[in-house]
């Protein structure tokens, strides 16, 4: 590997986190327009709020950021019952244990340079 693949491997798993939460963030707050007010929707997205944090902590320190992920991953498998059907888990579950992956792998480059 080149000297700047962790960092490049960095932008990697930023971006792929990064349209991953943000739809889910959108999706959670817009469910309840409908009624025309995004407010007493708010709640629903909260959860959502994890991975943006996760987010900004993984930016200085992917190997703490990759173990919120890994954790979120479990909770999300468990709350939303992810486990019981293949594509929710692969739509909700998977991508948070991808990020903690790519964010640990991070970590892992980052000390070997």
């Amino acid at each position: 590997m080149t000297k700047g693949s962790p960092n490049k491997l960095r932008l990697i798993s930023i971006i792929f986190t990064l349209i991953w939460a943000s739809f889910w963030m959108v999706f959670a707050i817009l469910s309840g327009a409908e009624e025309g007010n995004f407010l007493s929707n708010l709640p629903n997205a909260l959860p959502w709020l994890i991975p943006a944090v996760a987010l900004a902590i993984s930016w200085k320190k992917p190997a703490i950021g990759g173990v919120i992920f890994f954790l979120y991953g479990l909770f999300t498998t468990f709350f939303f019952e992810t486990w019981a059907d293949c594509m929710a888990f692969l739509i909700i579950s998977a991508p948070a244990f991808i990020s903690a992956f790519l964010f640990l792998l991070v970590a892992r480059m980052a000390e070997s340079h």
